[in-house]
């Protein structure tokens, strides 16, 4: 059986997946988008700590974590998650229309290879 924070990773990636889907025609669809990004983030990283504890590694930050996960391979792309890091500190500014279509567009083309790779690798 799973541990629960990977199986709520699975559902987060099925719900982005199914968003980034679908063509973006309002700044609703836009704001679910980043949501979900938001969501897979949290529990990717959530996970991410869960299994380096599993190995006797101690990390407690996102930023942490991430280093420590791609250090012992859980990860590829150090850079790209330190950038995804970067972008999830800005999505709480949604409400900046320019700033959520550069994140929708991030997220389309740079983040979501980092986070299959992720859900393809547990």
């Amino acid at each position: 059986m799973k541990p629960r924070k990977t199986e709520n990773f699975l559902r987060a990636m099925e719900s982005l997946e199914d968003a980034i889907a679908l063509p973006v025609q309002n700044q609703r669809d836009m704001a679910g988008i980043i949501q979900n990004f938001e969501f897979v983030y949290e529990l990717g990283w959530k996970m991410l700590k869960e299994r380096l504890e599993e190995q006797g590694i101690i990390a407690n930050s996102p930023k942490e974590v991430l280093e420590k996960a791609y250090q012992v391979k859980f990860i590829e792309e150090e850079n790209l998650w330190l950038e995804i890091i970067k972008a999830r500190n800005l999505s709480t500014h949604t409400y900046d229309r320019e700033l959520a279509e550069k994140l929708v567009l991030d997220i389309k083309s740079k983040f979501m290879k980092a986070f299959r790779n992720l859900k393809n690798s547990i």
